[in-house]
């Protein structure tokens, strides 16, 4: 029985809540891609900035989406002690993820306004120049 449940699964039977994801994905593709754009211009924006402030210590070497990879010099710091300081303060929070030991993730999405953008822009800005 077990062994049955198992192949039904791996076939695809226990997708029975495959509904709600296509719901989601329909909204998206009727109410979200045009807010596409804005986020890969942030993206590209923070970018800029971290290889512009970064001086090679910050290295982002590609924008192809929303995604920001950055490369953290690991003579300097590591990728957990920036996303550390980019969480904390009182005004402005920045939340990245960790990549890789050397790179951590940046990601901009819909729920992100230009004011927001620029408040991360100007603190991830301050975190790398230190």
């Amino acid at each position: 029985m077990a062994k049955a449940v198992r192949i039904r699964k791996v076939l695809g039977g226990g997708m029975r809540q495959v509904g709600i994801l296509a719901a989601a994905g329909l909204y998206a593709l009727d109410h979200q891609v045009a807010k596409l754009a804005d986020d890969h211009k942030h993206a590209k924006n923070i970018a800029a900035i971290i290889n512009t402030v970064g001086q090679n210590r910050f290295v982002v070497s590609q924008v192809d989406s929303n995604l920001v990879i950055v490369w953290v010099d690991p003579s300097i710091t590591s990728p957990s002690a920036v996303l550390a300081q980019l969480a904390t303060g009182h005004s402005t929070q920045v939340r990245a993820l960790g990549f890789t030991s050397t790179e951590f993730r940046l990601a901009f999405h819909s729920n992100i306004s230009h004011q927001m953008a620029e408040a991360a822009n100007q603190k991830v800005a301050q975190v790398i120049q230190t």
